[in-house]
């Protein structure tokens, strides 16, 4: 069953592009200069039509030589004033406008200073529409009296193949739905029954409209896809584009498929890299803090270090303070900068106990240091030794007689041999 279902979707696909495979080129429009246009595909014999905007169309046959291998080609010098605005269709044996619409083009002046009779043909009959064309709703054509019923309405979409064609009903007027999606362009040419032309009104833009009924289904957002003649409404026909009335062949599609591809594929190559790069950058550097450092005595560090505790309790007596003495190698000129290396200060820790019990000290390295001028130090005062009177006297020393201080004690007395 999917089998024949991918068969089907394929010969539909086939059958379209072969309705399509007849196309055509042209060049720039200049006012009487050469205009050629080359085609492909089709079957003879082939007209040119140029659709003059507010003015009666020019239709040219083609002869049958000009087209040889499946392939054409047709020049004719352009009759058309500077200024004026044309599109550019063909049609062959299959139908009007079957080889599709070019763009909407403006003539330009002359390039090779040709002249040739620039007035266009006049209009046979006049018609009359509605200023706004809105999206499935009735748009009119009335005032053709001057016409021979039945009427035949071509309505020519510029740049591709959704061209279409009305045949109303023999009457004064007819109203049609505008079975068109918003922001379509159209221009319409009317002809009546013996091919006498009524001219061709502006290009027309499609309002849109709350209203989508008349709209094939899934063309609510994209164009139809069928082509209708010979009835009184039509859907318009989709395909690929032909801007300017260029087409693209199918070399020219695989080649620009191709370069397309590239471009995504180096688009995708450097997001890929720009990524990696940034995660490259995100990544956090080690930085080892303790290379090659050296600590200076004087930086306090959050190192730890081991610290004895020793028991501190209150004496009846003051500490001894030891001499301060100064060593020459402790002074500096007062000029110079001081950076020691070490200071130790000396601490006696008084402990409390029975008596004749010694007293230990312990040199605990200070955490302060004191500079003093060399200038203001004192020198070291000697006072005179101080003995307790509960301390014993030593043997063989005579006691002194009377009161005596401690600055006038006598000598001691040498015993003589017998």
């Amino acid at each position: 069953m999917r089998a024949h279902l991918s068969l089907l979707c394929w010969l539909s696909v086939a059958v379209r592009l072969f309705a399509h495979c007849f196309t055509f080129t042209s060049g720039s429009p200049f006012q009487c200069d050469d205009l050629t246009v080359s085609w492909t595909g089709g079957t003879p014999p082939f007209n040119l039509i140029i659709v003059a905007i507010h003015a009666a169309n020019i239709n040219m046959s083609i002869p049958s030589d000009a087209f040889v291998d499946n392939k054409g080609s047709f020049t004719t010098k352009l009759p058309v004033p500077k200024g004026t605005q044309i599109m550019l269709s063909m049609s062959d044996a299959t139908g009007p406008l079957s080889g599709g619409t070019s763009d909407v083009l403006t003539v330009g002046d002359t390039q090779t200073g040709s002249s040739c009779n620039t007035t266009l043909p006049a209009n046979d009959f006049f018609f009359s529409t509605e200023n706004t064309l809105e999206q499935c709703k009735p748009f009119p054509f009335t005032l053709y009296d001057g016409a021979v019923l039945p009427l035949t309405i071509y309505g020519y979409i510029p740049n591709g193949f959704e061209s279409f064609v009305l045949h109303p009903p023999p009457a004064p007027s007819f109203t049609w739905v505008a079975n068109l999606k918003a922001q379509t362009r159209v221009a319409f040419t009317v002809t009546d029954s013996q091919g006498r032309r009524g001219g061709t009104d502006v290009v027309l833009t499609v309002f849109p409209s709350s209203d989508s009924s008349c709209l094939p289904t899934g063309t609510e957002s994209t164009p139809s896809q069928s082509f209708s003649t010979g009835t009184s409404t039509a859907n318009p026909s989709s395909s690929s584009t032909v801007a300017d009335g260029v087409s693209l062949s199918t070399g020219a599609i695989a080649g620009i498929a191709a370069g397309g591809a590239a471009v995504g594929i180096i688009v995708i190559g450097a997001i890929w890299f720009c990524c990696r790069r940034r995660n490259t950058k995100r990544q956090p550097r080690m930085i080892d803090l303790t290379e090659n450092y050296q600590t200076s005595p004087l930086i306090r560090t959050n190192t730890p270090q081991t610290t004895t505790l020793q028991p501190f309790t209150a004496s009846a007596y003051p500490p001894v303070r030891p001499p301060h003495s100064l060593s020459s190698s402790s002074v500096r000129e007062s000029d110079s900068s001081f950076i020691p290396d070490s200071v130790s200060v000396p601490r006696t820790n008084a402990t409390t106990g029975s008596k004749g019990s010694t007293s230990t000290s312990q040199d605990v390295q200070s955490r302060f240091i004191v500079h003093q001028d060399i200038e203001e130090v004192m020198p070291p005062i000697e006072l005179p030794p101080q003995y307790s009177e509960a301390r014993a006297p030593i043997q063989g020393l005579l006691q002194y007689s009377g009161p005596t201080s401690s600055s006038s004690l006598s000598p001691p007395i040498r015993p003589t041999k017998n």
